[in-house]
């Protein structure tokens, strides 16, 4: 990590993963719900970031277990978050159509002396048709109704936002992305989103180094159309196709037909009779074997 990248020093700087502490992987798939999960532990662990004195924090959103708009996170740095009688909401999905006001005056004041960066691979809006309810909600375990529900509660957090904060959150590049904690890193704590992507390539040169290469492999759990809303695996697909460098893909699931993705072999490294859980908790070997059989064909 180096100062030409925005990075202050590889001493000062914390780099730390939403989904460590708000993730989806850390809930029972029969637990599942995002009217009940909070990114309060994102939060936790940003104040132990300004507790260790780091002028930077980096914060990689994606594979949250929640769609609150990162009102959880923000109450645990000091975000008041009150319904209508003035009472303190509880700070979850759910919570979000209980929003009637916002006071900040209690943030920890350290946020101003820290930079930022959330890093998304997605660009999708808080709310609408691509908002963080509508497109990722029910891969978190929440019904058809719940989705409604969810994003009747990120437009009333926009709405609160705008009315008490004077910021319009509602169309934020990114903003939807974690469930909404883009939106929130965002209008909270001043953090600047920028696309995961290209954070990492200005830090490992990647695009440059692809150049001088005769195959790229990336892989994705699940490749489908999401994955070419700025995910890293899009990012890459582009680079190998627009240099006709040739690229595998190695993926839990392909959900896209092959035909349509010119130069590239996916590899699908989950049996047809797998269950979603068992894939997961045997995605290692799983993919150690793709990746010896994919090598042995290229020796043969």
């Amino acid at each position: 990590v180096q100062a030409e990248f925005g990075i202050l020093s590889p001493y000062r700087t914390a780099v730390m993963e939403m989904a460590a502490a708000s993730g989806l992987m850390l809930i029972p798939g029969e637990r599942r719900n995002p009217l009940n999960t909070s990114t309060r532990g994102t939060g936790q662990l940003i104040r132990a970031a300004l507790d260790h004195n780091c002028p930077e924090i980096i914060i990689g959103l994606g594979g949250s277990a929640t769609t609150d708009g990162g009102i959880g996170m923000a109450e645990e740095l000091g975000v008041s978050f009150l319904d209508r009688s003035g009472k303190p909401i509880v700070t979850t999905g759910a919570g979000l159509l209980e929003l009637a006001g916002i006071d900040v005056s209690g943030l920890d004041q350290r946020i101003g002396n820290t930079r930022i960066i959330a890093a998304c691979d997605v660009n999708n809006p808080l709310h609408g048709i691509n908002g963080a309810a509508r497109v990722f909600a029910a891969q978190k375990g929440a019904s058809f109704d719940e989705v409604e529900l969810l994003e009747r509660g990120l437009i009333n957090f926009a709405r609160i936002v705008e009315h008490d904060l004077n910021q319009k959150i509602d169309q934020l590049p990114g903003g939807g992305a974690a469930g909404g904690l883009g939106a929130g890193l965002a209008v909270f704590l001043r953090a600047e989103l920028q696309a995961g992507f290209k954070l990492i390539d200005r830090m490992t040169g990647f695009s440059e180094k692809a150049l001088s290469c005769d195959l790229i492999i990336t892989g994705e759990g699940q490749f489908d159309r999401q994955s070419f809303s700025g995910k890293v695996v899009g990012q890459v697909l582009t680079i190998g196709r627009k240099n006709n460098i040739r690229t595998v893909i190695f993926t839990g699931r392909n959900r896209l037909e092959q035909q349509i993705i010119e130069n590239v072999k996916i590899i699908e490294i989950t049996p047809g009779d797998y269950k979603t859980e068992k894939a997961i908790t045997q995605a290692g070997i799983l993919l150690e074997k793709a990746a010896r059989d994919f090598a042995l064909g290229l020796r043969n």
